[in-house]
């Protein structure tokens, strides 16, 4: 048992948002997540062994309930330009529901941005 009030977590712990492209054969995806440790977030996804991972953007979070409010609040907002479960499930056995287009690069990109500013 943690608590999570009196003792540390991952949430109290440095974290970071990152957005990735991530390329099997002819199909191309953006992958917005947030994670202590970005590459082995990455292998949890048990991506096909041919993917080709690119890493476009990586946020550093003081606690790691900042970089989820920040990832979570990108996802709200652009709910409805996320490619769909069934689709992602082919390549993901996780984090197959917070993938985009490549056409939503820009904004994405500018989202990670503003939080830099």
């Amino acid at each position: 048992f943690v608590c999570n009030t009196c003792e540390e977590t991952s949430r109290d712990l440095p974290s970071n948002v990152y957005l990735l492209r991530i390329e099997v054969g002819s199909t191309k995806w953006l992958k917005l997540g947030y994670a202590k440790i970005v590459r082995s977030r990455v292998l949890q996804y048990k991506l096909p062994e041919e993917a080709n991972i690119e890493r476009l953007k990586v946020l550093r979070f003081k606690k790691g309930r900042d970089a989820q409010a920040f990832e979570s609040s990108i996802h709200k907002k652009y709910s409805s330009n996320k490619l769909s479960d069934e689709k992602m499930k082919k390549y993901h056995k996780s984090g197959f529901n917070e993938c985009y287009p490549m056409k939503m690069l820009d904004a994405l990109m500018e989202e990670l941005d503003s939080a830099t500013k």
